[in-house]
């Protein structure tokens, strides 16, 4: 490279016995310059002589990237920062341009939202410290000053209770003379009393409930955990046993608990919330039972409904009148207030505050029948909404004259009274005088639709007619004959070698009625014994022996239900299932009843028979 050093070290004279760069055309030159550099060209740092080195540097862009100065545009709402030396085209950063108003908030103050830079808020508000309460002039007594902060209003405190270093805590009770130090709400004492050492227990026992005696630091049992009790004879805390736990299983329906001491358990709610629970009957109850003596009172109200959790689901006005006539029959509060100064038995309505008066009608005979053991009639009777009943044995041989009853509800044949040879005809007032005043609607608020008119006791070659709800419950002796006119049904026993007719003629109800068919329900028949059956859809019957059962159905009925139970039958030789013939015009359904010992259906021969209407006594 052609140049005079000389030249260039005059140029740089001024700048004397200093580290100097120089710069010429693109070449740098480093050396100390002196006045007199000794005759040499060049006197480097390091104090050699000779030709001044020469160093080739790059170009200004590759120089300012290498130092970091990357950059040379940023985006919308950004600025250049930083610039290159060499080249301010060249910059290394972009600095977010900040709106008007931006600014960093003064000390003590602190920004509102969001910031509009970093570190920046267009409005600043001050520092009120939350959560620090307190001031040095406002801080409770038994505290002292925690954790501090500086508002904008002066400094503001947490507080924490006093320390109180040196004094003992002892229960609030100081000794005599002690000087005190409140902590927080707590007496610090600078003695203690001497110790009562009342407790002995190094440690609480198992299952117990203590407590700590800090001056000796031992324990004093005050009880037993929750589903624990003390135990006298072990001297600790047993498991309790629950009483009233009895199932061994839990019933659908309910929540239970288990006893840990039997594993039985016992009802504590119900798994339906749109049931309500029990504790006093520990029953699972609907929400529709409501009433009691708080909303429904007895004075002036009854219940046609059963109670569950002593709550009903009905509340009945009783009626204005004393007596009362509905239906053809008088009801009354009292036996005076009758119009016949007497009372029917069985019948009571209201919460057992109305019931029914005898009919002013009945026939006098009615009355004496069961004053003795037997009796013998001479005439028909009328016995109207009366019973014939006893609670000793009582014989009725009706020598084929007619004996009616009319009522509403309850019993008409006594469980201990005999009937033979007569003609029985029991209406359900309600019935006959459906058409006129005996509306559905009333019949509701009498508690009616719950009753049932019930014919018990034994019946012996007699025949009986029923029109309404009754149920026979009779023992059938001989044959008897009953003519169901409707919402009847059969719940006796057919005794060995006897006969029943049951012939269901439900069109002859009015048709405000429910028609249905006849029902024959936990029955049972004996061997040799006939149930000849018209127009039933569904039998429920013990089979104790071998027995037949004729069915006879018209087009209404398209199959008959059979539900059979029996039991080893005891003769002689041995014992054995019954056997059962069964005929019918229609096809039947056989079924196993569910809680009774069924012998299987190889003990029962079915014949589908259209012409059996024809061949039996229907």
């Amino acid at each position: 490279i052609g140049f005079s050093y000389k030249k260039v070290s005059k140029a740089f004279a001024q700048t004397r016995g200093k580290y100097r760069k120089f710069l010429l055309k693109g070449i740098f030159f480093y050396g100390i310059i002196r006045e007199d550099c000794g005759g040499a060209d060049f006197v480097g740092t390091d104090g050699t002589q000779g030709t001044p080195p020469i160093e080739v540097l790059p170009p200004k862009k590759e120089s300012c990237i290498k130092m970091g100065y990357d950059k040379t545009s940023c985006p919308e709402g950004y600025s250049p920062n930083k610039f290159c030396p060499l080249d301010e085209k060249y910059f290394a950063e972009c600095k977010q341009d900040c709106p008007t108003g931006c600014k960093e908030c003064e000390e003590h103050y602190k920004g509102v939202g969001e910031e509009c830079c970093p570190g920046k808020y267009m409005k600043c508000e001050c520092n009120e410290c939350k959560g620090y309460d307190y001031t040095e002039n406002n801080i409770p007594a038994g505290y002292i000053k925690g954790e501090s902060c500086e508002s904008c209003n002066g400094w503001k405190y947490k507080i924490i209770p006093n320390p109180c270093t040196g004094f003992l805590d002892c229960g609030g009770n100081c000794a005599t003379g002690s000087k005190t130090c409140l902590s927080g709400d707590k007496t610090m004492c600078e003695k203690c009393p001497p110790c009562p050492n009342a407790c002995a227990l190094a440690e609480c026992p198992a299952n117990a409930v203590c407590e700590k005696e800090e001056c000796s630091g031992k324990y004093c049992r005050t009880g037993c955990a929750n589903g624990y009790e003390w135990d006298n004879a072990s001297q600790s805390c047993k498991q309790s046993c629950l009483t009233g736990c009895t199932s061994s299983y839990c019933p659908s329906g309910y929540t239970c608990t288990q006893d840990p001491c039997t594993g039985k358990y016992c009802k504590i709610g119900c798994s339906s919330t749109s049931k309500w629970f029990s504790e006093e009957t520990k029953e699972c109850c609907s929400t529709s039972y409501q009433y009691d003596e708080s909303n429904c009172p007895l004075s002036s109200h009854g219940h046609c409904t059963s109670s569950c959790g002593n709550k009903y689901s009905d509340c009945v006005a009783l009626p204005s009148k004393d007596p009362v006539q509905i239906c053809g029959t008088y009801f009354a509060t009292s036996e005076d207030k009758c119009p016949s100064k007497s009372f029917t038995d069985y019948f009571l309505v209201y919460g057992d505050r109305y019931t029914h008066c005898l009919d002013a009608n009945i026939d006098s005979t009615c009355l004496n029948i069961s004053k003795g053991s037997t009796f013998s009639l001479s005439k028909d009777l009328y016995c109207g909404n009366m019973a014939i009943q006893k609670s000793s044995p009582l014989y009725i041989n009706g020598n084929n004259h007619q004996i009616r009853f009319s009522t509403l509800s309850g019993q008409v044949i006594g469980n201990s009274v005999t009937v033979e040879n007569a003609r029985l005809v029991a209406y359900d007032r309600s019935y006959e005088e459906a058409n006129v005043a005996c509306t559905s609607e009333l019949y509701s608020a009498l508690c009616r639709n719950t009753q049932r008119l019930y014919v018990s006791g034994k019946l012996k070659n007699v025949t009986l007619t029923t029109k309404g709800g009754f149920e026979v419950s009779s023992d059938i002796l001989g044959t008897v004959t009953y003519f169901d006119l409707g919402s009847g049904r059969f719940r006796g026993a057919v005794s060995e070698n006897s006969v029943l007719n049951y012939k269901a003629l439900g069109s002859a109800v009015p048709s405000n009625w429910n028609n249905g068919s006849g029902k024959v329900r936990e029955s049972s028949i004996s061997d040799g014994a006939v149930m000849n059956l018209k127009n039933v859809d569904e039998v429920r019957v013990a089979i104790f022996g071998n027995a037949s059962i004729n069915l006879c159905n018209d087009s209404s009925i398209s199959r008959v239900d059979l539900e059979l139970s029996g039991r080893q039958w005891e003769y002689t030789d041995g014992k054995f299932c019954g056997k059962l013939t069964v005929n019918s015009n229609k096809p039947v359904d056989i079924s196993p009843a569910d809680s009774l010992v069924f012998c299987g259906e190889e003990n029962v021969q079915v014949n589908i028979d259209s012409s059996v209407c024809n061949e039996f006594d229907f």
